[in-house]
């Protein structure tokens, strides 16, 4: 009966969904289709906007947020954009997410 708590405790926990952000590798693929409109084009195309959709679909918390806005202040550089134009990319392709707009002085933390 004394080991009742831990035994609870081990099946609870094994059942327990662990949330973890976005590796980001996951990120740079989800958005590499959006460098067309990141670089001044109309409109996001259908894999930019799917991308960021499954993206927004692992961020579940604030850590999550700041682990992918790091990313991005990363990459993104690498491959040239219009940083005003990252926080449209929510509503052009009507996805809840919200991206900051990233530069090198961007604090991920707020």
């Amino acid at each position: 009966m004394k080991y009742l708590p831990v035994l609870l405790f081990l099946i609870t926990s094994a059942f327990t969904e662990t949330a973890v952000a976005p590796p980001c590798g996951d990120v740079i693929w989800a958005i590499l289709p959006c460098d067309g409109f990141l670089n001044g084009g109309t409109s996001p195309n259908r894999r930019c906007c799917s991308g960021v959709g499954d993206l927004a679909d692992q961020i579940k918390t604030k850590p999550d947020e700041e682990t992918v806005c790091q990313c991005l202040q990363q990459v993104l550089p690498l491959i040239g954009y219009d940083h005003k134009r990252l926080p449209l990319i929510a509503s052009e392709c009507n996805v809840d997410i919200y991206f900051p707009n990233i530069t090198h002085t961007t604090d991920c933390s707020k």
